[in-house]
């Protein structure tokens, strides 16, 4: 009788702890989606939080369980998203500790987490080790799984990404067109993967001044993602965005300020007025008519993303700089000359708050503009004193080798 009871007791025991580990995973569930929907939506401080919580809830699961990993992978994206660079980097090294853990280094997830560690590094303006780690990606994806042409091109892209970034412009176009050929190889070129590489393709040859291929790699990838992915889907928009820059450096004003408002319109129907993707609208649109000197047009568009962009991210996000940046230049227009000048310093202070220490190319012609608006003003020290700090740090950027 005692046998039974204590049988009884152990089996009431192992449904209890089986309904418990069940509702700790429905509850994880739950946080994962609801963070996803979140970042979905722009809703990016909602998706850090139900992120956190949802990690939270995995390491219960044990610190080298996958959903844990996981969790930390996806509340990494974010906190990246967000600019909350240092919090990104201790998410992604935890993240792929655990799954190099489970299956080595040289491991198919080990090596993508290598890569998204590599993308945090540019994004800090942490060139160096951003190089030095997704080196070391694609070497390992080409030794440890030669016939992986979709890891292989995903690891080029991402190199050819920094490399563009530092202005190495024919060794980025060397890898993406690397990654043209090994992507019509496994997806064809009708593939929307096919349509994102000729994407990164025309903003490389655009900065080379190659405006004519740029504007026909724009088109084609447009035409195929409209194909594919329909006219209201986010990434046609960006290409929208983006072919109208390629319009506005060739000069083509028209054709990119109509683009531009084409893809402010369509992302004004699908998300909120204060969405991240509209802010980028918003700055694109507005990027052209102080490329045409119309003031009185960018003004409020500027005035928008900025608000939009300092709601959705930290102060100190390299987007915000750019929306204090581009106002700046509408009040230097308009001869508000004290804005202006404050607005530059404001922007030059949250990139340097962003990037640290690092120097990154996109604060140049700030400082270029910054510098020159000063010695107008009579500023003269101060402006010597900007263009002197500016020349120290770009020569304290170290120097690679070129990769065969």
């Amino acid at each position: 009788m005692q046998l039974q009871r204590f049988e009884l007791v152990t089996a009431c025991a192992l449904i209890f702890c089986t309904n418990i580990a069940a509702a700790q995973e429905s509850g994880w569930k739950n946080s994962m989606q609801a963070g996803l929907r979140a970042q979905q939506q722009g809703n990016y401080s909602e998706a850090l939080k139900q992120l956190q919580s949802a990690a939270t809830q995995a390491e219960q699961f044990g610190g080298n369980d996958p959903r844990f990993a996981q969790s930390l992978g996806m509340l990494a994206s974010v906190q990246q998203g967000l600019a909350y660079y240092v919090d990104a980097e201790a998410s992604y090294k935890r993240a792929n500790a655990i799954v190099e853990h489970a299956e080595g280094a040289n491991g198919r997830n080990a090596i993508r987490g290598q890569i998204n560690l590599a993308s945090l590094y540019q994004e800090e303006a942490k060139f160096d080790e951003a190089e030095k780690v997704g080196k070391q990606a694609l070497a390992a994806i080409e030794k440890n799984y030669p016939s992986d042409q979709a890891g292989i091109a995903a690891a080029a892209q991402n190199l050819a990404v920094l490399y563009r970034t530092e202005g190495r412009n024919d060794e980025a176009e060397a890898l993406y067109r690397r990654s043209l050929a090994l992507v019509r190889q496994f997806a064809g070129e009708k593939n929307p993967a096919y349509a994102n590489v000729l994407q990164n393709l025309s903003v490389v040859v655009r900065e080379e001044k190659k405006y004519d291929e740029a504007e026909s790699l724009g088109k084609q990838s447009l035409e195929i993602w409209t194909q594919t992915l329909g006219e209201n889907n986010p990434t046609v928009g960006m290409g929208k965005s983006n072919l109208a820059k390629t319009y506005c450096a060739e000069k083509k004003y028209e054709e990119a300020e109509e683009l531009s408002r084409v893809c402010l319109e369509s992302f004004a129907k699908m998300f909120a007025a204060d969405h991240p993707y509209v802010a980028n609208c918003q700055s694109g649109l507005a990027e052209v008519y102080i490329a045409e000197e119309k003031a009185t047009e960018a003004e409020p568009l500027c005035e928008a993303s900025l608000q939009s962009r300092k709601k959705a991210f930290p102060v100190a996000h390299p987007k915000v700089a750019r929306s204090l940046e581009q106002l700046g230049q509408v009040r230097e227009m308009q001869g508000k000359t004290d804005e202006a000048a404050s607005l530059y310093k404001e922007s030059l202070a949250t990139y340097e708050k962003a990037f640290g220490s690092n120097h990154h190319p996109d604060m140049d012609s700030l400082v270029q503009r910054y510098a020159a608006l000063l010695e107008k003003s009579g500023q003269k020290a101060e402006a010597a004193e900007l263009l002197a700090k500016q020349h120290n740090s770009v020569a304290a950027i170290p120097t690679s080798p070129s990769p065969k």
